[in-house]
């Protein structure tokens, strides 16, 4: 411990060692230690080579608060905060390169070398995206999640880019493997529902636009995830999840709005009829609800 502090010091004496913060600019330790300047990440990759040069076992934590977000146009990008630790015989030692902090550390997460990577190249493909150089951004992330396969943000990223490149189904799929792990990832679910909106599905939009705003504990989770297997071809296993969103709240309409869709698109009109109705019980001035009901044809029997 007493190596670590002399360590410590010495890399926090701005005469004998001057760094610079940047929080757009992620290094390697390397390159953190000749260009003297970088984020969090770039600190912490120096702080833990340094220490291990030495022979003292330092690993990367992040915060178990949420990362901070940068906002472009209606896209969310992001960040996350990366602290070196020790653990030793009385707990774990925290090195912070954010000096000024003054909130609480509600708990750490550990990470290995694998997670430290593709934080770091998160963090490239985030300032390569907000540079414009999709093709770099692509790169570092599609790597990223590959070494990392359970790091939100990093998919959260991916997404971001893979719209703007026009792969569209691949978008889709990045914010269904991140919901995966975090079905309530607010920033997540905002930026599906900007992806919805440039398709032209309002509805579905709607729906992670909700359950950003209400911290993901809602029926409208189980409406996301209905929507993601009704897209891959598996309606039945789409309608499972709208009934449950159905019955976690009766008072709100879009579980019946989804219901009816589906039954559509199964050439099932009447019973799509009978959703709509049950969504107009609840919503007597729900537009889509009436939209709906007005595109259908006069009464039909339902297919097989």
């Amino acid at each position: 411990m007493q190596r670590l502090r002399n360590l410590q010091l010495f890399l926090f004496n701005e005469d004998d060692f001057p760094f610079d913060y940047e929080s757009r600019t992620s290094y390697t330790a390397e390159e953190a230690f000749e260009h003297r300047t970088g984020n969090c990440v770039s600190f912490t990759n120096l702080f833990i080579s340094l220490a291990r040069s030495i022979e003292v076992p330092v690993n990367a934590a992040v915060l178990t608060r949420p990362g901070s977000v940068e906002k472009e146009g209606d896209l969310i990008v992001v960040n996350n905060h990366l602290i070196a630790v020790y653990e030793h015989t009385s707990g774990v030692a925290v090195f912070d390169f954010n000096r000024q902090r003054r909130e609480e550390r509600v708990g750490l997460r550990l990470l290995d070398d694998l997670w430290i990577t593709s934080i770091y190249l998160n963090n490239r493909g985030a300032e390569r995206l907000l540079e414009g150089d999709t093709q770099a951004a692509s790169n570092f992330l599609e790597t990223a999640v590959k070494l990392a396969p359970d790091f939100v943000p990093a998919y959260g990223n991916l997404g971001i880019v893979r719209r703007q490149t026009g792969n569209i189904e691949g978008a889709f799929e990045s914010y269904r493997i991140a919901l995966e792990h975090q079905p309530g990832q607010a920033t997540i679910l905002n930026n599906l529902a900007a992806l919805y909106q440039s398709q032209g599905q309002q509805l579905e939009a709607e729906a992670a636009l909700r359950a950003a705003d209400l911290s993901g504990a809602t029926p409208y989770v189980m409406i996301i995830r209905g929507n993601f297997e009704r897209a891959d071809g598996r309606p039945k296993a789409a309608m499972r999840l709208y009934k449950v969103a159905a019955r976690m709240s009766p008072d709100i309409p879009e579980p019946w709005l989804a219901i009816a869709r589906v039954q559509l698109e199964r050439g099932r009109p009447v019973s799509a009829e009978r959703a709509l109705r049950r969504a107009l019980e609840i919503d007597p001035d729900n537009e889509h609800a009436r939209q709906m009901l007005r595109s259908l044809d006069q009464p039909q029997q339902d297919g097989p």
